[in-house]
């Protein structure tokens, strides 16, 4: 049985690697850490996506804008175009 030094997974450069990875190596490898029982590390949990991560954009930029209506109500008010 061999065991595995897990303070390798802290280095600076795998965060690097991952964060810039194609997607389907990131999966392989949090596949590979779950199937040992490995905790995944930060760096190569799933990140959220979809509508949430919009709507979590646009709160950020309505926090940072200081508007008075939020971008969900803008939108509401804008004009549609058909």
């Amino acid at each position: 049985m061999t065991s595995i030094d897990l303070s390798k997974l802290d280095a600076p450069q795998l965060a690097t690697y991952f964060n810039t990875a194609d997607r389907r190596i990131t999966s392989g490898f949090r596949l590979a850490l779950q199937l040992l029982g490995i905790p995944v590390p930060l760096y190569a949990e799933r990140k959220p996506s979809g509508p949430r991560a919009v709507a979590a954009l646009m709160a950020d930029l309505d926090r940072d804008t200081g508007t008075i209506r939020t971008y969900r109500e803008e939108k509401q008010l804008a004009p549609r175009i058909r």
